[in-house]
């Protein structure tokens, strides 16, 4: 999904998750801009490099084969 969004649509999600969970939304960008270790946006750069942590008490068999074709691949790193 990330890597479809622009930086102020992803400051925008991220504002709202905060709000929905009783956090102030109002450092929202700069947060961001801190995890990413960036002093102002980059928008070219943004959504280029993006990781995916799967995590499930159980996953399907469609979801494992995926990850070990992936794997096989070396695209896990």
């Amino acid at each position: 999904m990330i890597s479809n969004m622009t930086f102020d649509k992803t400051v925008e999600v991220y504002k709202k998750y905060l709000v929905r969970n009783n956090l102030s939304g109002e450092n929202a960008s700069q947060a961001i801009l801190d995890f990413l270790n960036w002093d102002e946006e980059v928008e070219d750069d943004f959504g280029q490099d993006v990781k995916i942590i799967l995590i499930s008490a159980d996953f399907s068999k469609e979801i494992t084969t995926s990850v070990l074709w992936l794997n096989d691949r070396e695209l896990d790193t």
